[in-house]
């Protein structure tokens, strides 16, 4: 989290939509959100249903790891619901 918008370009490629505050990178499954000085505020990672498939890691977790695996790693969730848990990481994700 921090990296600038620049900079999430430049690692992940041509967004196929950029905004202000948004680039989404359908093939990868990546949405950056950025707060307003244009440094990454939140992730969203989906499953693109065609394209490239991440098989990397974010600070240690897979797409697919469990909630335990997430705590276990990062300690508990900051905020969630039934289906969506949120942690809150204060270093860069790709720097």
């Amino acid at each position: 989290m921090g990296d600038s918008q620049r900079t999430v370009q430049r690692t992940l490629g041509k967004p196929s939509f950029t905004g202000r505050d948004v680039d989404v990178f359908k093939d990868r499954g990546i949405f950056a959100y950025y707060d307003l000085d244009s440094r990454v505020r939140w992730l969203r990672l989906a499953h693109s249903g065609s394209g490239v498939k991440f098989t990397g890691k974010v600070y240690g977790i897979a797409i697919g790891d469990s909630v335990q695996q997430c705590s276990a790693m990062w300690g508990p969730p900051a905020a969630h619901t039934n289906t969506r848990y949120e942690w809150h990481l204060d270093k860069p994700l790709l720097g």
